[in-house]
């Protein structure tokens, strides 16, 4: 089925489909929202129709994707970051305030790993003082996006890039306040071209290979034979996941989305399985309050408002992240290293709790599709790995392990009371079975156009 909409196999026009997302997304006020081929577009349009003068500063939050500031340099924004504290999500409001300066125009903050910052109302009150708009990135924050709203930002945008677990496999939705900024973002999105329908479906065709490999016997599998070829899975996934392969930026990222990622979007946004989303949520915490106490879960926040964790991507930070990598990979579970596409955002040696953690970080498998028995051998994988190689890196976590009653980051009496809701979960047929049909309807759309 998501196949069939993001092939462009609806009856409806590109337009249509745009005004049918902004009523679901925002039904007040359908005005305020900018559907775009994506997040670094819409940054694109938004300074475009600011026209700030060269020189100008963007504040942002300590971990971002590098072409956020491949855009902000294009437009002559000088790009500023802070650090954070990845234990408990906050940063030091001084430091922030030393960065603000008279050409501060912008203040960018990210809810990384699906976790909202703890100061987000310090820093949107600091951007009003500043005269500076107050962007919030949500990336894919769905299940805290209602906490969005009483921060009254300036711009609030949310992502459906490939590596979301609501994907249209790209596009964004983003809404602005100012009526007549919105506006001008919209007119300028309008005038770029619609992306070809052949760059769709090779899109289509790319994140299907992803999906294909995201089990243990096809990853297994195809792992191998790229082996034999001398390519690189990892390298190739993290490719792979990137909305724009090339070398230039903007050409590439200025177009509108096809009408086939816009039926994708509508169908995301139209049907959110709120359900869904607190199966991933008791999910992930089932695993990671059993992973041994000294491994750190940067996707988990508070234990004591579990359900504020989205776990949109499940990170770890561990010492050796290169090893834990080839042991996953010997046990058939796909993970990336920290070369995917987040970084330390700032000039080096300006954040270096985000410049440490993202030299140690690796993503790895958790997924609710993953059934209890695949799970428990999962766990008792990262218990049997020496100490040495899994443990968090950051001494400050351990003594907030020792602080802390449990004993453990990621239990309370909270999340066991969440966990009493977890269902059975089994493990699901091989997506040899469960995904063919992806694939082959996708060429079937190509050869019918062409």
């Amino acid at each position: 089925r998501n196949t069939a909409y993001s092939c462009g196999l609806g009856l409806r026009g590109a337009e249509d489909v745009r005004a049918a997302i902004a009523k679901a997304w925002h039904p007040a006020r359908p005005d305020a929202v900018i559907v775009a081929l994506s997040v670094r577009t819409f940054l694109d349009c938004l300074l475009h129709a600011l026209r700030l003068p060269p020189g100008s500063e963007a504040i942002l939050s300590g971990i971002t994707i590098p072409q956020v500031i491949t855009v902000l340099d294009h437009h002559k924004v000088v790009s500023k970051a802070f650090d954070l504290n990845l234990i408990d999500m906050s940063c030091n409001m001084a430091e922030v305030r030393r960065l603000v300066t008279p050409k501060t125009r912008l203040v960018i903050v990210a809810p990384v790993f699906g976790r909202m910052l703890k100061n987000m109302r310090e820093l949107r009150d600091l951007a009003k003082e500043s005269n500076a708009l107050f962007v919030i990135d949500g990336a894919q924050s769905f299940t805290i996006r209602g906490e969005f709203d009483g921060l009254d930002a300036d711009v609030e945008t949310i992502s459906f890039g490939s590596i979301k677990f609501s994907t249209a496999f790209g596009g964004s939705i983003s809404i602005i306040r100012d009526p007549s900024l919105s506006k001008a973002v919209r007119e300028v999105e309008a005038r770029m071209p619609t992306r070809p329908f052949d760059t769709q479906i090779k899109n289509v065709m790319k994140y299907h290979f992803m999906n294909f490999v995201d089990d243990p016997i096809t990853f297994g599998v195809t792992n191998r034979l790229l082996n034999l070829g001398g390519v690189h899975i990892g390298e190739l996934v993290n490719v792979l996941s990137r909305g724009f392969i090339g070398d230039d930026l903007m050409k590439l990222l200025r177009f509108r989305p096809h009408v086939g990622m816009l039926e994708l979007m509508h169908h995301r946004v139209s049907h959110v399985d709120l359900d869904a989303k607190r199966t991933r949520c008791i999910s992930a915490w089932h695993f990671v309050s059993q992973l041994p106490s000294y491994v750190q879960c940067i996707s988990a926040g508070d234990p004591t408002e579990p359900e504020r964790s989205t776990f949109w991507l499940f990170a770890l930070n561990v010492r050796d992240a290169t090893a834990l990598f080839f042991i996953l990979q010997a046990h058939g579970h796909d993970a990336a290293l920290g070369t995917s596409q987040l970084r330390a955002a700032g000039a080096p040696g300006t954040t270096p709790e985000c410049e440490a953690f993202m030299q140690q970080i690796i993503y790895v498998p958790m997924y609710p599709q993953m059934g209890d028995a695949e799970r428990a051998k999962l766990i008792a994988l990262y218990h049997a790995i020496p100490r040495r190689i899994v443990e968090s890196p950051s001494q400050a976590f351990h003594q907030h392990v020792a602080s802390r009653k449990e004993k453990h980051a990621y239990r309370s009496p909270q999340v066991a009371t969440l966990l009493k809701g977890k269902p059975a979960f089994d493990d699901s047929p091989s997506s040899l079975l469960r995904l063919a049909a992806g694939p082959v309807l996708s060429a079937v759309a190509l050869r019918a156009k062409l």
